[in-house]
């Protein structure tokens, strides 16, 4: 501590009683001028309610997560919703063009406050009542400010509340037309593809050509057993040919007058050479040309058995392709359809689900930021009162003239007391 420190301090404590004195005549003029000469000075009061669903409650599950009261008091009193409170009273006209005020002097005449109901909870737990004041010397310009400071407490609540999943419906009704545009093209894909080919139809020429082919197996069956049956009796006609002659010989003996002739001639000798001989005669054998004829039956029934087995074998490679080619024909296309199918309720189950959801989300929203003509917010703050009384603040007035007055007094009294050390040791350094 320096020199003229000491000496300042040194001289009010001798004055102290001095400065004493100087307190009390100014505490007892500010009480004189309070009672007899009260300036103006006025609050108006707005009371609003953190409004909130019921706990437990099924739309409770639907609205967003509910802030505590002394959220909204941070929120209603931050310099964001103060400056356009103050943009609006002055576009209003409220304040006269000479006596327009400063952000900063308009925003220190503006307070909000919430109760305090239970200290010991974790979290702290606040009364749903939120007290705006505002401060003016005039009482109907106060009670404006706060009517309009409300409104906008009113509105940034609600904005509050809706910024929570604004942004997740606005993402849930792109991804929904998203799935409904990808929906629509599955739909359009599958309805192209059932006109382009009818499976139905295609499996029921396929049952027909099934038939068809047993049909041709069954005669084909039937011209074997035939064929069979024609070789069997031809080889048996062959058979039975082989012990047949197409002409059969008549033999007869030499008879008795052939003999009684020899004789007579003397020729006995040639009696012995006739012996064993006689006339040879040929005629048909009709056994034969039975079975020739039998045989060119049994051929002919043979050829027409095999050529009829042609026939049907080349009718059945026929069938068989078209089987095939109609089968791997069905395959694809139901296999294509039944694709599109499992996509399109896929995509439609999801369709569903997300517009399900961005639906509930939107209905929520209107629920929260209310209709036009509605006045009371499920969610947010709500006015207690549509009035706004306007009190004369004499304790908070009385406070500060009483304050201000014996502190202004006292330090001018401190300063007249050090004003002549302090100017003495000014001087002696100007001297030197």
């Amino acid at each position: 501590m320096n020199e003229l420190t000491r000496a300042c301090l040194k001289a009010l404590y001798e004055k102290r009683w001095v400065l004493l004195l100087v307190a009390v005549v100014a505490l007892v003029f500010s009480v004189v001028r309070l009672v007899f000469f009260t300036p103006g000075s006025y609050y108006a009061e707005v009371v609003l309610v953190a409004s909130t669903p019921k706990q437990g409650s099924e739309v409770k599950d639907l609205m967003p997560e509910v802030y505590n009261p002394k959220i909204y008091v941070e929120l209603v009193s931050s310099r964001t919703v103060l400056y356009e409170t103050y943009q609006t009273v002055l576009e209003s006209n409220v304040f006269p063009e000479d006596e327009l005020p400063e952000f900063d002097d308009f925003a220190s005449w503006l307070r909000a406050s919430v109760r305090v109901v239970d200290q010991t909870t974790r979290p702290i737990n606040y009364s749903p009542l939120i007290t705006l004041w505002v401060w003016d010397v005039v009482p109907e310009r106060a009670r404006t400010v706060v009517d309009i400071w409300a409104e906008k407490a009113m509105k940034a609540a609600q904005t509050a509340n809706l910024m929570q999943y604004g942004e997740l419906s606005t993402v849930l009704k792109k991804q929904a037309d998203l799935r409904k545009e990808n929906l629509d093209k599955l739909w359009q894909a599958l309805e192209k593809e059932k006109a382009q080919f009818d499976v139905t139809s295609k499996k029921e020429e396929l049952r027909l050509l099934f038939k068809e082919m047993d049909e041709l197996l069954h005669a084909q069956a039937v011209s074997e057993r035939m064929a069979a049956a024609a070789e069997a009796q031809l080889a048996a006609i062959e058979q039975k040919l082989v012990g047949e002659k197409p002409l059969i010989e008549l033999f007869r003996s030499p008879s008795d007058d052939a003999y009684w002739l020899l004789e007579s001639n003397a020729q006995k000798e040639k009696k012995t050479s006739v012996e064993g001989k006689g006339m040879v005669t040929q005629q048909l054998n009709e056994v034969y040309w039975r079975l020739r004829a039998d045989e060119n039956r049994a051929a002919a029934d043979l050829a027409g058995a095999q050529a009829e087995i042609l026939k049907i074998k080349a009718q059945m490679d026929s069938v068989t392709e078209r089987q095939n080619d109609l089968m791997a024909e069905v395959a694809q296309h139901e296999y294509a359809q039944q694709r599109l199918t499992v996509e399109e309720e896929l995509a439609t189950a999801i369709y569903k689900n997300v517009s399900t959801a961005q639906t509930i989300l939107s209905e929520t929203a209107s629920v929260v930021h209310g209709m036009e003509d509605q006045t009371v917010y499920p969610v947010g703050l709500n006015r207690l009162s549509n009035l706004s009384p306007v009190k004369d603040d004499l304790a908070m007035k009385s406070k500060l003239i009483v304050l201000s007055y014996t502190f202004l007094a006292v330090v001018l009294a401190m300063g007249a007391v050090t004003a002549p050390i302090i100017g003495g040791r000014l001087l002696e350094q100007i001297n030197k």
